[in-house]
């Protein structure tokens, strides 16, 4: 069984926020190859702090204990105003906002550390060669 970490930016049940890291982790989690040691969130089509609610979420409906650690709020040269102002928008911008009707919104819930970057590096170098950073 090949044991990885998962670093995404999921954004299910969020209107607006692509569905892609949210599926691919309902893959691995399923998959009888793969054992998830644990998952990270980044900013990207969702902020950090909303992707660890998702996951987090998502991990509770399942019956999951892998921990969730948030990660970077913005990109650390780039300033990130713009690109929340355009992801956190788009589905009004796009005249979405009824793809999104009677989706239920994740449950607020904290995530487990904050510090993904550290979480990552210590169980990537506690296991030297095992681990798999997708």
């Amino acid at each position: 069984m090949k044991r990885v970490i998962i670093d995404c930016d999921p954004g299910n049940g969020i209107p607006g926020a692509n569905t892609d890291d949210g599926l691919a982790l309902a893959l691995a989690l399923a998959s009888p190859a793969l054992s998830v040691e644990l998952i990270a969130t980044v900013a990207g089509n969702t902020p950090s702090d909303i992707g660890a609610q998702v996951t987090k979420d998502l991990l509770t409906r399942l019956g999951s204990a892998i921990p969730v650690v948030q990660g970077a709020a913005q990109a650390l040269k780039e300033d990130h105003a713009p690109w929340r102002a355009a992801l956190d928008n788009r589905v009004e911008q796009l005249d979405m906002v009824r793809l999104w009707q009677g989706v239920r919104a994740p449950k607020p819930m904290a995530a487990d550390g904050y510090d993904a970057a550290e979480a990552i590096g210590r169980l990537i170098c506690d296991n030297p060669g095992e681990i798999t950073l997708v």
